[in-house]
């Protein structure tokens, strides 16, 4: 593909051709928004468009990362290898003539006035880099850059320009589309992870627990594997509360949730299922250590606000204990409560 300086601006071409040239630009581009449901598709699509009013333009687009101020390739049309060869390209402080365009939001000619090594490398002469362009309460946000290039060299006409920018405004709606579509995706999985967590503690939350029980304790009785279920509970948790207040009571649940974390191991899944248990699913055959475990790192943290935490544990097992989750549970803290009236006293683990 030539190098050097481009010629000079073709002459405009007839106004009948011209409306037809955005007549077809119309329709494509409703085309372009509607047929396809991802943004590299879309952008795809609406290169072939301006290949074809181009006069077989070799186009490339780019996308930015504002938070980051990088310029990723993305789809193009004509080139080889495709896409445009940019990894990631910082804007802030490149002389390549992309990340100028990205940078002041205005069309920068190549090799005219600047250069653009990446084009280059791409063998790509001189062209034209329009930014994709964005208008947020009267704010420009720029998106991304079209590259245009001739295979002769050859700048754009004036006709070319106008279609170019015009291609370059219906591309950055695109990536704002793939942008947008992108957020909501976030959005959805940050309420759904919401959804699985308790708020306070950050572990499972009750719905999460009892789902993964119903399907570790299925799992268990299906395969005959060993699986216990250990229940913790806060000792006095009610009379420290209303002594040392409920912040402090919140910041207690936080401390014995953070060594309950400490204390499981990988396979296990530990969430808080009422205000002051916590319920650990414990496959094989290490409950009572878990227990154990939970119980020692809980009576060496610091007092909380002058409250010395201690929590109890007790340990069901399937299917001796119980088949179903409740039964578990039920089991485990039963063992709880004749451990205590045994005088088993503050900081005791329990087995049935």
């Amino acid at each position: 593909m030539p190098t050097g300086r481009p010629a000079e601006p073709a002459a405009t071409g007839s106004v009948p051709a011209v409306r037809a040239a955005e007549a077809a630009l119309l329709a494509a581009v409703a085309d372009a928004l509607v047929a396809q449901g991802d943004e590299d598709g879309s952008l795809e699509r609406l290169l072939v468009l301006a290949a074809g009013l181009l006069d077989g333009a070799v186009t490339a687009t780019a996308v930015l990362d504002p938070d980051r101020g990088v310029l990723a390739g993305g789809p193009s049309r004509g080139l080889d290898p495709s896409p445009l060869p940019i990894e990631e390209m910082a804007i802030g402080d490149s002389t390549d003539a992309l990340a100028i365009a990205a940078r002041t939001a205005a069309a920068v000619d190549f090799p005219s006035g600047h250069l653009s090594p990446v084009a280059a490398s791409a063998g790509i002469g001189g062209g034209t880099v329009f930014p994709l362009v964005l208008r947020r309460d009267g704010v420009d946000l720029v998106v991304g850059i079209l590259l245009v290039a001739h295979a002769d060299g050859r700048q754009l006409n004036v006709d070319e320009r106008r279609l170019a920018a015009g291609i370059a405004g219906v591309a950055a709606a695109i990536v704002e589309r793939g942008l947008l579509t992108a957020a909501a995706h976030a959005r959805a999985e940050w309420r759904e992870r919401l959804s699985q967590v308790d708020p306070l503690t950050g572990l499972a939350n009750r719905r999460t627990l009892e789902r993964m029980g119903e399907l570790e304790v299925g799992r268990a009785i299906r395969q005959g594997t060993p699986l216990a279920v250990v229940v913790v509970d806060v000792d006095g948790y009610r009379a420290g509360r209303d002594t040392w207040g409920h912040a402090a009571g919140d910041d207690a649940l936080r401390h014995v949730a953070a060594a309950i974390g400490d204390g499981v191991r990988l396979v296990d899944t530990v969430g808080r299922i009422a205000d002051d248990e916590f319920v650990v699913l414990a496959p094989g055959n290490g409950g009572e250590t878990v227990a154990r475990r939970i119980v020692e790192a809980v009576a060496s943290l610091e007092p909380v606000d002058g409250w010395h935490v201690r929590v109890s544990a007790g340990v069901a097992h399937v299917p001796a204990d119980g088949i179903s989750l409740d039964e578990l549970r039920a089991t485990a803290r039963a063992s709880i409560d004749r451990s205590r009236a045994a005088g088993g006293g503050r900081g005791a683990t329990s087995e049935v």
